[in-house]
């Protein structure tokens, strides 16, 4: 499915012909990565705002931009801090952009890497998120940021996200009080369409997550298992519906009815996949 195949006259759309300027870019994103080569070109300028873009010409699945602006409504529905994303069209082509989320002068940005130098990619350990804990600078900071993370790990289950990386998992450290927390989510669109009941395993940048890593976390924090079972309670449907209400898209298209036959799928194998995770934690 294509945004610009469900747009309508009514849809509302930011029109973004400005590139931003280089120096602006540099002053909000992290010069540790590669970032800001592999990506300057998808910075624009709107209303004096900087905005990122990104298109679905190579999209992977029906569902691809689509699960962006699902995912923002998920963590909304758990109040989890998340960009907000706009359609947007860029010369000939239409897609998504979300403004740029950093207050540089209240908050310093990082990413994973940044945090922690000896870090390493596909853990089934908590060593990474124990790390975090301990950057916090209180136990009211801990607990803030122990549940952010439970959120945004049962947010990317329940939408079988793969691809959750170190360049789009941001933390951000309050200037005044170091207060450690996530930065505003973003990065939805790579999820896979089915899981395997038997066996499931996504690659995650906290902690790779499959039946046994989920288990143990839960066994160590029963607070992760509660906020699984909040997000898996929240209907994807509904969800859907609001978008499509929101941004006025075509509901007569035949697109609709295939991003609804979709998801009602995923639905499904969503739910036995919860079933799977509970039945196996009894066990």
């Amino acid at each position: 499915m294509r945004i610009e195949k469900i747009i309508t006259s009514h849809s509302p759309i930011v029109y973004l012909n400005r590139r931003a300027d280089l120096r602006k870019i540099e002053g909000i994103i992290n010069q540790k990565c590669d970032f800001i080569h592999h990506y300057e070109s998808n910075f624009y300028e709107f209303d004096d705002l900087i905005y990122y873009y990104k298109d679905d010409t190579s999209y992977l699945t029906p569902s691809y931009l689509f699960n962006d602006l699902l995912g923002v409504e998920f963590c909304k529905a758990i109040e989890l801090d998340t960009v907000e994303y706009e359609i947007a069209r860029k010369n000939n082509s239409i897609g998504l952009a979300s403004k740029n989320f950093k207050d540089i002068d209240q908050f310093e940005y990082f990413y994973l890497s940044d945090l922690d130098y000896k870090m390493k990619l596909g853990t089934d350990g908590f060593e990474h998120i124990h790390f975090l804990i301990n950057q916090c600078t209180s136990r009211v900071n801990q607990d803030k940021l122990l549940e952010q993370i439970f959120k945004l790990l049962s947010i990317d289950i329940a939408m079988f996200q793969y691809d959750r990386h170190v360049l789009n998992l941001q933390f951000k450290r309050n200037r005044d009080t170091n207060f450690l927390e996530l930065a505003p989510i973003y990065d939805f669109e790579r999820c896979r369409e089915q899981v395997n009941l038997n066996y499931f395993s996504f690659f995650h940048i906290l902690i790779n997550l499959n039946f046994d890593t989920v288990h143990a976390l839960g066994r160590m924090y029963p607070l992760f298992m509660d906020i699984l079972d909040q997000v898996y309670s929240i209907d994807m449907l509904q969800l859907i519906e609001y978008i499509w209400q929101n941004l006025q898209f075509n509901r007569e298209s035949y697109f609709y009815y295939n991003i609804v036959s979709y998801y009602e799928q995923k639905r499904v194998n969503q739910r036995q996949l919860l079933k799977k995770i509970l039945q196996k934690k009894i066990l």
